[in-house]
């Protein structure tokens, strides 16, 4: 699984606006949310 430091840094090369606090934490809030699921 990518990781949110990894995730801001491939985002940054193609979006000079990144909010790096706010990705970080709409990321958390998926993590939070995905996880109890699971692939089958």
């Amino acid at each position: 699984m990518l990781k949110s430091d990894d995730l801001i840094s491939k985002i940054k090369t193609y979006n000079k606006f990144l909010n790096p606090e706010t990705l970080n934490k709409a990321y958390d809030f998926a993590l939070k949310a995905h996880k109890t699921q699971k692939k089958r």
